[in-house]
């Protein structure tokens, strides 16, 4: 056995030197094909920024400069922004926001070319085969597979069970198996009996009332318990179903028939949660998931709240304009980070059957949520979805420049620059500290009944990498700051120093402290399709400031606006009146 120590624990902070030296086959070996796709990513949207960098601060910002909209003053940060430009110079920002479209469809579309040439996750020669009667047998989906399809050679069958409560029985047995392993050789190594307090945080109590009973004795009888359980479940599972040879009895017209994942994406404890019962489970947890989101959107809304009970209040008593304008800012990075968590566990709730469908509906969901939260309602002065609507559907809240001036302002171009700087800096390192985990490994020790749990607790802290939420979070942070890329060119250093900081904290963490994972590379595609978004919509941040800019456009953008609202409820409204035409007729 080798006692000599790898490259990151040789001198001090050995393990930075060695996250930047890592290459791609050591990622590959050590975290999967995955962790190589979601680098390779980061990677190019690093290049992407770097080349918005140099066009920004080299051409955007100095044309900025150049304007006198805002003055004079050295210290105004607004003359950094497009709001100090008049009219004449404006089509050169289109001009470049077009560029930084045709550059980042450059980019992702080399990144997506480089993952077609590594396709790996899903056995193309294995079929995964739904909704077949509880009768079949192997042996007569065997002989339908050969009649119906005589080139096609059928090498295995496995029918898959509800295993729900046998897989949660046998984790419960083995982690029985292992305390009993663990007090027999206390027993046998120091000749006496373990003595533990069966109950949670039981180590914790001092109380003489709290009596505790040996290791052994207390874990033989649950070892038998949970085995005889498991040995119950299998007979359940296993009987012997009826056969059938002919496609009319196995109901082929009902199969639903699709490619076979890798085993290890698949939660086979989920697979019978199907049809109507999965569908009304998530339904009901997206709707009370939107009835969250819609009256709890943004952090002003808490901000608000805070500011009626003058929690806030002294910080402004300061007169420091550092203090006064970052605390809004780590405020908002603070809420954005703990709100997206309900999202997290709003997903894990809706038992999906793999875990590439998991982390897709948890990276669209995480990303539409945080781009309301951070980016779109801040930027239009909104609080929440339920003032964006009644902007949205009001035919006389266009007309008011207030809602959209705000988005070009020079305050909000400073609070978004800030809110980058608190993510490069703060949100960077408390990703490398996993403070989250940290609290919750804490728990589960504090929990724990015995050193034998403890034990098992310490050698069980890891888990697997979430790619949605990693995903989602990334490209939250990447839309804010192409998006203010054209009309606050200050960002965009920052946006880069973040993307750097949050790849090397992201490789350390899965090299060291997550578990690799398995996945289609639906995931890693819906994230390309993502980051596309992004430049459209600082084209459309181009698109408001000219409206507003010209009068002529603004009135014709605003009786469009007026035009497409009639002709919505025109086609509304009679649906409404021939689907309740019953209804009607009487009281005419």
């Amino acid at each position: 056995m080798s006692t000599e120590e790898p490259d990151y624990e040789r001198g001090f902070c050995s393990w930075l030197t060695f996250i930047i030296r890592m290459d791609e086959p050591m990622v590959k070996e050590k975290c999967g094909m995955d962790a190589v796709h979601y680098l390779s990513f980061q990677r190019h949207l690093i290049i992407l920024l770097l080349l918005m960098c140099v066009l920004s601060v080299s051409v955007i910002l100095p044309v900025n400069l150049s304007g006198n909209l805002l003055g004079s003053d050295p210290y105004n940060f607004g003359r950094t922004t497009i709001g100090n430009l008049k009219d004449k110079l404006l089509w050169l920002h289109t001009v470049f926001a077009v560029l930084y479209l045709i550059l980042t469809v450059a980019l992702l579309r080399h990144h997506t070319s480089s993952m077609k040439c590594t396709r790996r996750e899903t056995a193309r020669s294995t079929l995964f085969v739904c909704f077949i009667p509880l009768t079949a047998k192997e042996e007569s989906l065997r002989i339908h597979f050969t009649e119906a399809y005589p080139r096609c050679t059928v090498t295995d069958i496995r029918l898959c069970y509800d295993v729900r409560k046998l897989i949660y029985l046998t984790t419960e047995r083995k982690r029985a198996e292992k305390n009993l392993r663990y007090y027999s050789k206390v027993l046998e190594r120091y000749g006496r009996q373990e003595v533990i307090h069966p109950r949670p945080c039981g180590h914790l109590c001092c109380c003489c009332t709290c009596r505790g009973c040996e290791g052994v004795m207390w874990t033989e009888p649950l070892v038998v318990c949970v085995d005889r359980m498991v040995r119950g479940g299998r007979y359940c599972c296993g009987g012997e179903p009826q056969s059938s040879s002919t496609s009319e009895h196995l109901k082929v017209k009902k199969w639903r028939v699709s490619y076979a994942s890798h085993p290890n994406n698949i939660y086979w404890e989920n697979l019978s949660v199907k049809g109507l019962c999965w569908w009304s489970r998530c339904l009901l947890i997206n709707i009370l998931l939107f009835i969250l989101l819609f009256f709890l959107t943004t952090p002003s809304i808490i901000i608000s709240t805070m500011d009626k009970f003058n929690v806030t209040k002294p910080i402004y008593y300061l007169n420091s304009a550092v203090i006064s304008q970052f605390f809004p800012t780590l405020l908002l990075w603070s809420f954005s980070a703990l709100l997206p968590t309900i999202v997290y566990y709003s997903t894990l709730l809706e038992a999906h059957w793999t875990k590439s469908s998991e982390n897709m509906s948890m990276m669209y969901k995480l990303y539409i949520f945080l781009l309301f939260m951070v980016l779109i309602l801040p930027s239009l002065g909104l609080t929440s979805l339920d003032v964006f609507f009644r902007w949205l559907f009001d035919e006389f809240s266009f007309l008011s420049e207030c809602s959209i001036l705000c988005v070009f302002l020079p305050d909000q171009g400073a609070f978004f620059v800030n809110y980058v700087i608190a993510a490069a800096f703060v949100g960077s390192g408390m990703e490398l500290l996993r403070l989250p985990g940290l609290l919750l490994y804490a728990v589960r020790m504090a929990f724990a009944r015995s050193a034998a749990e403890r034990k098992y607790v310490k050698q069980n802290q890891a888990y697997e990498v979430e790619y949605g939420a990693m995903y989602g979070w990334t490209l939250c942070v990447f839309t804010v700051i192409v998006a203010y890329s054209i009309t606050c060119p200050v960002i965009v250093p920052f946006g880069f120093l973040y993307m750097m900081l949050k790849h090397l904290v992201d490789k350390h963490n899965l090299f060291f402290a997550y578990l690799p994972a398995c996945l289609d590379q639906q995931v890693h595609m819906g994230a390309v399709n993502q980051a596309l978004a992004a430049p459209i919509i600082c084209l459309f941040w181009l698109y408001f400031f000219s409206v507003l800019r010209v009068s002529w456009l603004l009135l014709l953008s605003s009786r469009w606006w007026f035009c497409v609202q009639r002709f919505s409820l025109a086609l509304v409204i009679p649906a409404l009146v021939i689907s309740n035409t019953s209804v009607l007729i009487p009281m005419l």
